[in-house]
């Protein structure tokens, strides 16, 4: 039986394989003299059977010889010149090692000169398949777990230890390759994972090297180490029991109560509320199997105060950018490791596909003394996302995490205030998606959203927030150009503040190992979020690409924002004066702008020096936080580019491509 490691229609050339010298004085060979045909990176494999072969061939200029080696012989050795000779390379001894060993070096002899370079191995006869080394099969008697192996013969032996029975379940003798399934040969009715016993291999009654251990799993296995509850009075929490026989649970205490399900889901309900301002233990819970009450496990249920000081809550929608947000819950995760967030809560919610999505809560752990993500439920999506499926969602995340505030972080591509795209091309004609065309080969941007079903206009999503009944600390967007005062100002009744780029955003997001200490600061209890902006802007101007060497971020204050509007609108009822269109500061590479920089658009356009002095005086107000690399790289022109002027915040009021849509804003409405 022959494995092949190796294409045999690669060619190489002497003058690039092998390496010649001088016998004595005469006529001598020269590089290309010589072609070997099928060596791959100048080796040659065979099989590990005895008698295995493999071929390659030879085309020489000269009658050629093959010098005498050890542990394979070729045939045929000689040849004469012009001729393409197939040759075969049979291995003298079988390999039962578990590793590739070499047999030797192939050499050449061409009139005067002999050739080296090539070196001849010899695979193992059985090779377990990685991660087959050890298999585990259930607690329970008859239980199955698969082993797989390649053999270089058909012709081998297995032997199994303490009753453990094996079958095929599947054996290709051609390609080498087989799958075998053991059983295991009894209940395993203990908290430990045992050993049951070995699988070895045989060949011509030689035990091969590399044996097969087989363990049963432990009768009960449990997902969490402990339990945390919320501090409300009902609060829930669950964890989930793997057996394969029936098992009971016990609680403690009366200040909680179980119930399991025939899953193995076991709920957790909290009596009353905590009155205390810390984290109390409420007892233990103890699984044990029903016929063995010997075979148990004990976990500490605790729970939280009644309030935490605040709650950030992720909102993680779209699929297009799943990696990156699987990286930003690691960081956040990492960051917590630190025990950085005190008694203040961190939720997520992502999506992970088209119609599903999952709430964890990312905490530090006591028990094992690091940051967890723990799983709190699967949501099903519906096809189309409405204002009324998101204030659900922050509602059950507000009402399983008590707070004196809470902060909302969200994680999609955004486009500012631009109206969603509509299926039809009625609202998005084929100008305007040229204009939402990204460059091939450019990063990953937080960019365009991933289609219509899944989009939200600003005016649906702020009344999808007010809806909940909670006023947001701060709104941080991880997302393209929502720092635009079109959107800030749809949402200015939603939060305190808005933390937002005027630009594209890199589509690894904010560096949350480096954020999140600045939204957990004073143990937990409050936030920085101007360190925040500028630990984000410094993060990506020290970024290894430069490509990647943009990033801007800006924080308003939502109260000044009608004052703001006020301001403006003096503006647009005063003289106004020619200006060059091209002149303003834009945010994106497009080949036709719609993001310019609010307060430069302001200077270029308004006649009247007092209106836009005031103006300028309350955009410093409403502002505060303003933090740029020393340009944006945009994923629409693949171009960094400069930035002359900073404001902070954008306007789309000397766009023309979305001006009728733009007349309709809020913005446009109490600025005129």
């Amino acid at each position: 039986m022959n494995i092949r490691r190796f294409a045999l229609y690669t060619t190489m050339m002497l003058s690039m394989l092998l390496l010649p010298y001088g016998c004595r004085k005469g006529e001598y060979a020269v590089s290309g003299d010589l072609i070997v045909n099928g060596i791959q990176n100048n080796s040659l494999y065979i099989g590990g059977a005895e008698g295995s072969t493999e071929t390659f061939s030879i085309t020489s200029k000269y009658d050629w010889e093959i010098l005498p080696t050890e542990g394979f012989v070729c045939s045929p050795s000689s040849g004469p010149a012009g001729e393409n000779i197939e040759i075969t390379a049979t291995a003298l001894q079988a390999n039962n090692t578990l590793s590739t060993v070499m047999l030797g070096q192939l050499s050449f002899k061409l009139l005067n000169t002999k050739f080296i370079g090539v070196v001849a191995y010899q695979n193992p006869q059985i090779l377990i398949e990685y991660g087959y080394d050890k298999v585990y099969t259930g607690a329970d008697a008859g239980s199955e777990a698969s082993i797989r192996f390649t053999s270089a013969t058909d012709m081998f032996e297995i032997e199994t230890s303490d009753d453990i029975s094996y079958s095929f379940v599947s054996r290709d003798s051609d390609k080498g390759k087989y799958e075998i399934s053991v059983t295991a040969p009894r209940d395993n009715l203990t908290v430990d994972t045992v050993k049951t016993g070995d699988v070895r291999f045989y060949v011509d009654g030689i035990e091969q090297e590399g044996s097969v251990e087989v363990y049963s799993n432990p009768a009960l296995l449990i997902n969490k180490s402990s339990l945390l509850l919320s501090g409300t009075a009902g609060s829930q929490n669950s964890f989930e029991v793997t057996t394969p026989f029936e098992f009971t649970v016990d609680c403690s205490s009366d200040a909680f109560s179980s119930e399991k399900s025939d899953d193995g889901t076991v709920t957790v309900t909290a009596a009353s509320g905590n009155i205390t301002d810390g984290e109390i233990q409420l007892g233990t819970i103890d699984v044990y199997l029903a016929d063995n009450n010997d075979c148990r496990i004990s976990m500490d249920v605790f729970q939280r105060a009644g309030s935490s000081p605040q709650a950030i809550l992720f909102y993680f929608i779209g699929t297009s950018l799943k990696a990156s947000y699987e990286s930003n819950i690691d960081k956040v995760v990492g960051a917590l490791s630190s025990g950085i967030q005190g008694s203040s809560r961190v939720l997520a919610f992502i999506q992970s596909t088209k119609l599903d999505a999952t709430l964890y809560e990312l905490r530090y752990d006591n028990v094992e003394g690091t940051g967890i993500r723990e799983k709190i439920r699967d949501y099903k999506l519906p096809s189309t996302f409405t204002p009324q499926m998101l204030t659900d969602n922050l509602n059950e995340m507000i009402e399983f995490a008590p707070a004196e505030e809470y902060s909302l972080i969200v994680h999609t591509h955004g486009t500012g205030w631009i109206p969603k795209s509509q299926p039809t091309s009625l609202s998005l004609s084929s100008a305007r998606k040229y204009l939402w065309k990204t460059v091939e080969g450019a990063p990953q941007m937080r960019h365009m959203g991933d289609n219509y079903d899944t989009q939200f206009d600003t005016d649906e999503f702020a009344a999808a927030l007010e809806a909940t009944g909670i006023k947001f600390s701060y709104l941080m967007f991880d997302a393209c150009f929502m720092s635009s005062v079109e959107a800030v100002y749809d949402m200015r009744n939603t939060a305190d503040r808005i933390l937002a780029s005027p630009c594209e955003v890199m589509g690894m997001g904010f560096p949350y190992d480096l954020v999140m200490p600045l939204l957990l600061t004073d143990n937990g209890r409050s936030y920085d979020l101007d360190g925040v902006c500028r630990a984000y802007v410094d993060y990506y101007s020290e970024y290894p690409l430069q490509s990647y060497r943009s990033a801007c971020a800006a924080v308003t204050v939502c109260s000044e924002l009608e004052a703001l509007a006020a301001a403006a609108k003096r503006v647009n009822q005063s003289e106004s004066k020619n200006y060059d269109i091209a002149d303003i500061q834009t945010y994106e590479g497009m080949t036709e702008h719609i993001f310019f920089d609010l307060e430069d658009y302001t200077n270029r356009s308004c006649a009247d020096v007092d209106a836009v002095a005031a103006f300028s005086a309350q955009l410093d107000k409403t502002v505060v936080s303003r933090y740029h690399t020393q340009k944006f790289y945009s994923a629409y022109n693949g171009m960094a580019n400069d930035i002359n002027y900073y404001s902070g915040i954008t306007t789309s009021a000397p766009c023309e491509a979305y001006a009728e849509e733009w007349k309709q804003t809020q913005w446009y409405r109490d600025t005129h």
